[in-house]
């Protein structure tokens, strides 16, 4: 890790518009906690069990700690983004092929990054409806969408990665 090689990789047209999309994913996360907040009840579900039924309730001052944490993530994850010979790679990194496995990792982490905001986004707009609606449950799809989302630019980058090696 010390002997790789520290380049500045060039962002493309999709990374500007991945970012653009984790920009506009945060914002409408602020957003709707903001909107809705004053029509919530005082109490509201804080967490979900794995079957997407609400099994915990508190104040509904936690619905504005979601976009603190998906900021902080998101600000974490962008920092994280410019150092990219600082990562584990599964492949050897060599002064060949630092370039492009510094682009492909660079790139996964930005659509990482864009996951966990829509993922976010996704439990505070559900949180939110279900309250209102008095359901007090996450559809059944939200689940395994948590679970997949985050892989697939796991498995992408991977392939990609290996592809690549030298």
């Amino acid at each position: 890790m010390k002997n790789r090689p520290r380049l500045q990789i060039p962002l493309k047209r999709s990374d500007y518009i991945i970012e653009s999309l984790c920009l506009l994913a945060l914002a409408g996360i602020w957003f709707l906690a903001f909107y809705k907040y004053h029509i919530l009840p005082e109490e509201i579900p804080t967490h979900y069990n794995g079957s997407g039924k609400a099994d915990a309730f508190g104040s509904k001052e936690y619905l504005i700690t979601l976009p603190i944490v998906a900021t902080v993530l998101y600000l974490f994850l962008s920092i994280f983004q410019k150092f990219p010979h600082m990562y584990n790679y599964m492949v050897k990194i060599t002064e060949a092929n630092a370039y492009r496995q510094y682009q492909l990792a660079t790139r996964m982490m930005r659509i990482l990054k864009l996951c966990c905001v829509l993922i976010f986004a996704g439990i505070i707009y559900l949180s939110v409806e279900s309250t209102l609606n008095k359901t007090y449950e996450l559809n059944g799809w939200f689940i395994p969408v948590i679970i997949i989302l985050p892989l697939v630019p796991l498995i992408y980058y991977f392939n990609a990665s290996s592809k690549h090696e030298k």
